[in-house]
């Protein structure tokens, strides 16, 4: 199985290794979130300075100084904006990643077990499990007067012939 994150980024943690037996929701790898954080970090610093500036204008400045003082504050608000939805953004990004693995998961190493034995002939089951509701799928297979039956119950529920 090969998986990628949707942003370029560090790699800066990897909770697994080739080979590893995994479970749904488990988190595999994460990407370094310093650039974000430090945007954000930035963006509040610039806020501040700004705000501090307006109010030290604001006491006994001109009506120009107040004008260009608060064209400082609001351009800060947009960049403080900006980082919280690119944050947002990433973690959303992220989530999606994890959502997927999940769901891979969940599809690959199925087993059968037989709870009796079978003396002849081939069963085939495929397709891709798409529900996120974890347990067992039984499937119980029988001889009817014209062929044979299934009946599945369990997280699916389904019959036919």
């Amino acid at each position: 199985m090969s998986l990628s994150f949707k942003t370029s980024g560090v790699v800066q943690w990897v909770g697994v290794k080739e080979g590893d037996v995994v479970t749904a929701g488990k988190v595999l790898a994460n990407l370094s979130q310093g650039d974000q954080a430090a945007s954000l970090t930035q963006a509040r610093g610039s806020l501040a300075s700004a705000k501090a500036n307006y109010d030290r204008v604001l006491a006994g400045a001109s009506n120009e100084e107040v004008a260009v003082a608060q064209t400082g504050v609001d351009a800060a608000k947009n960049t403080l904006e900006n980082a919280k939805k690119n944050l947002a953004d990433t973690t959303r990004q992220q989530q999606t990643l994890v959502d997927n693995a999940s769901a891979t998961l969940l599809s690959t190493g199925l087993q059968a077990e037989p709870e009796s034995t079978i003396s002849t002939g081939t069963i085939t089951i495929s397709g891709t499990y798409t529900g996120t509701t974890k347990g067992q799928a039984i499937i119980t297979i029988y001889q009817g007067g014209d062929g044979l039956y299934f009946t599945s119950s369990g997280i699916l529920s389904s019959s036919g012939s």
